[in-house]
């Protein structure tokens, strides 16, 4: 009876053991360190108290049962001292939450973005958003991440969000999951200036009184500047738009069709909701239809789209292949051209940003060490990778304003200088 009775004791210590790894395993629990798993002897199983059963077996053979029911009472005290020790070790970071998340460019998704994520200057995690512009990620309480955005086409992006939330949510277990977070994205466009985006602009904190979401920080956010840029990129837009329309206008006027159609295609690419440029295509495209030349003028602009392609001349690739599907809007064709240009070009942009990344580490380490001539080697090879980059184009100026200040004076410069000085003395 005696050794059927310790087996169950055993048994039920096991199962109680296996219960707790099973909680603490659960999304919202598994990372709370303090938490204690309440049996009915009131302390922490763990498997050191299991290696004590053998023991306590041959103990309880021998000793009376009220001697060893005081062991028991002293050892489920010395437990309970060591559950409430742990707790001291808590650390409320590494309770983790899910968070789903949408890229946004205007009022359509983004997809095969890459989301970055760092602390500190160092890549935690990084996720691509799917054909939605959604993505998923698993983050960290009150802790301050760089969120970065590489798209190619797309200004390279950062915002900053700040997980911190209160301690009552983190004892109840954390945020769980949230969804309804939100970053705009914005097109690199000719003629306008990317500086305001080499620092972030939008500060998200987390709201758990209005909502379940993050939401942005009002006060820190400098989203004058990035008003100010969409309205230099509109105003730019607008008036490339116009141009070409006067341009198909012209050509329309000389019986040029195609060259007015491909101006007006232009025009609408720009502004994908001109009414004035759809019209004319549509009576164009009608007029190529009856002269039964449309077919051939869409032969052709694959053609040149194909050729663009294989060379990996994605610029004017795209450029076709949006012509082509202005002209037959039903065909697949051109539309899967477009989608698998979208991630090739993403592929090369991203081992771009990689080489990137690495000549600008080391161009910095040179920077902070003063040497400003290797440095600018560095920098400038970067800036060939991405003429556009607002941050390269601060520091080489930088770099050549230090460089200049540290010029030795010329020796015809030196003489002028004490003639100079001579006369001021003689005066």
């Amino acid at each position: 009876m005696l050794i059927n009775g310790v087996k169950v004791i055993e048994i039920f210590f096991k199962k109680i053991a296996c219960s707790k790894t099973e909680y603490l395993n659960q999304p919202r629990i598994r990372n709370e360190l303090h938490l204690k798993m309440k049996v009915p002897f009131g302390f922490l199983i763990d498997k050191k108290l299991l290696s004590y059963l053998p023991n306590l077996f041959k103990f309880f053979m021998k000793t009376s049962r009220f001697m060893f029911i005081v062991f028991l009472l002293c050892l489920v005290g010395n437990n309970k001292a060591k559950s409430m020790k742990l707790g001291a070790f808590y650390d409320p970071t590494s309770v983790v939450f899910s968070l789903e998340g949408e890229i946004f460019d205007d009022d359509f998704t983004v997809p095969n973005v890459t989301v970055n994520f760092y602390i500190d200057n160092i890549k935690m995690s990084s996720v691509v958003t799917d054909n939605r512009g959604t993505f998923r990620v698993n983050l960290h309480h009150n802790t301050i991440y760089t969120v970065e955005t590489l798209k190619e086409g797309y200004i390279p992006e950062k915002v900053i969000l700040n997980t911190k939330v209160k301690d009552e949510i983190l004892k109840d277990g954390g945020i769980g999951e949230t969804s309804d977070f939100t970053i705009s994205i914005f097109r690199e466009y000719p003629g306008v200036k990317t500086d305001a985006f080499s620092e972030p602009l939008v500060y998200y904190n987390f709201n758990a009184i209005k909502g379940w979401y993050f939401e942005p920080d009002a006060r820190k956010s400098k989203m004058s500047l990035i008003l100010q840029f969409i309205s230099k990129t509109t105003q730019l837009m607008q008036h490339d738009n116009q141009k070409l329309n006067q341009e198909g206008d012209k050509a329309f006027y000389k019986k040029n069709i195609e060259t007015a159609l491909y101006k007006y295609a232009q025009a609408l690419i720009i502004i994908p909701d001109d009414e004035t440029a759809q019209e004319k295509i549509a009576d164009l495209i009608k007029a190529l239809k009856k002269d039964k030349k449309l077919d051939g003028l869409y032969a052709q602009t694959i053609a040149k789209a194909d050729e663009a392609y294989k060379k990996q001349d994605f610029e004017n690739a795209r450029v076709n292949y949006n012509f082509a599907k202005i002209l037959k809007r039903k065909e697949k064709y051109p539309k899967d051209k477009l989608i698998s240009i979208d991630f090739d070009a993403q592929i090369i942009y991203l081992k771009n940003r990689d080489v990137y990344d690495s000549l600008n580490f080391k161009a910095e380490e040179l920077f902070n060490n003063k040497d400003y001539a290797k440095s600018m080697e560095y920098y400038d090879s970067s800036l060939k990778l991405f003429p556009n980059d607002a941050f390269l184009k601060k520091r080489i100026a930088a770099i050549n304003k230090l460089l200049k200040e540290k010029e030795p004076i010329a020796p015809s410069d030196t003489i002028k200088k004490n003639k100079q000085t001579g006369k001021d003395k003689n005066k």
